[in-house]
């Protein structure tokens, strides 16, 4: 009884996480969509890569919810045109750990958590929030890392317009090694006309 009491717990708090995402893409016209996206190219690679169900069930759930923590961000920097200062940028560097720390608030959801803190780290070590580098960043992150920037390269911004096909990707491998895992740029740019048609067929 106590189990199935804590199984709903976890979805409805989960349920509330959603909503949020929800809000927080009526804000900010960019993130439309993008954290669907993003989840199920994530969760494509994940299941390549051979990834354990709960793995998989991890990854689609952090990648979902992986920019939540934007909700705590001003709206003058969040929707912002043109670049950033170094100032707003401090600012906008704490999505991740205020992700994190919205979703700590389930005991279920620490290691998604984590997974969320970690989105933005990079594989040299020069990411943040904590300079975590190759092996230290959870693979999970690393898989969401890639997809998280594919789809930001090829997604109209306030700014700018997407990206070309071929310059997306001149980018990620170019990165490899520095920003990204070098194990899931390759499989990505192997498969990236598979990946590619899992963004377009997202439902929005």
């Amino acid at each position: 009884m106590e189990k199935n009491s804590s199984n709903r717990n976890n979805k409805y708090y989960y349920d509330i996480v959603k909503h949020m995402v929800h809000i927080l893409e009526e804000r900010d016209s960019y993130t439309m969509h993008h954290s669907r996206r993003v989840a199920k190219t994530s969760l494509f690679v994940a299941q390549s890569f051979g990834l354990s169900a709960m793995q998989c069930k991890r990854v689609y759930l952090a990648a979902d919810a992986h920019d939540i923590g934007k909700i705590g961000i001003p709206d003058c920097i969040l929707n912002k045109r043109g670049s950033l200062t170094e100032e707003e940028w401090v600012i906008m560097k704490r999505h991740p750990e205020l992700g994190a720390r919205i979703l700590m608030k389930s005991p279920s959801m620490e290691r998604i958590a984590e997974i969320v803190r970690c989105h933005h780290e990079r594989y040299d070590g020069t990411g943040y929030p904590s300079g975590l580098a190759e092996l230290q960043i959870p693979l999970e992150a690393r898989i969401i890392a890639v997809c998280d920037s594919i789809d930001a390269m090829q997604s109209k911004r306030a700014y700018r317009d997407s990206l070309p096909d071929e310059m997306c990707r001149y980018e990620i491998d170019k990165n490899s090694g520095l920003m990204y895992d070098p194990q899931v740029v390759d499989f990505v740019l192997e498969n990236w006309e598979k990946i590619r048609q899992e963004l377009k067929t997202t439902v929005s």
